[in-house]
């Protein structure tokens, strides 16, 4: 039998800054990007620890499949500041998905995000979010100038 691995916990998540995106005029219009640099900290098993996404970091804010009816989750709302923060994860990959996760689920109830939306989502992205895990690089490409 696997032993169980113990989740680490998630404490004091606090949005530092403010969000400050911008939509780029060229493309499909479906990518944001984050316009200056954007920060959360939290205390992750009892140890300060600081997320900063760069200016220039694409988003798509919130992947949510076309069968979740828009009435239970949009792409904006309060949940995105955490779904930006969880996309930076996710591209740079510096630590395991699972935390990734928590982090996610930490930052939309920080934001307000009712209970059992975050709890929903947070389900969501550990079902489905391995295939984006798997075919992203270890280092994001973005380009910079855009900031």
């Amino acid at each position: 039998m696997l032993a169980k691995t113990k989740m680490p916990t998630i404490r004091n998540f606090v949005y530092a800054s403010d969000l400050i995106l911008r939509r780029w005029a060229k493309g499909d219009g479906r990518l944001f990007y984050v316009d200056q640099p954007f920060s959360v900290h939290m205390h992750v098993d009892g140890d300060p620890f600081t997320i900063i996404v760069p200016p220039g970091f694409p988003t798509d804010l919130a992947s949510i499949p076309d069968i979740i009816p828009p009435f239970i989750v949009q792409r904006l709302g309060p949940h995105i500041e955490a779904a930006v923060v969880h996309d930076w994860i996710y591209a740079t990959q510096d630590m395991q998905r699972a935390l990734a996760d928590e982090i996610f689920l930490a930052g939309m109830l920080a934001a307000g995000v009712p209970a059992w939306k975050a709890h929903m989502m947070h389900r969501a992205v550990r079902l489905g979010g391995g295939a984006a895990w798997a075919g992203k690089p270890a280092r994001p490409e973005f380009d910079d100038d855009i900031a």
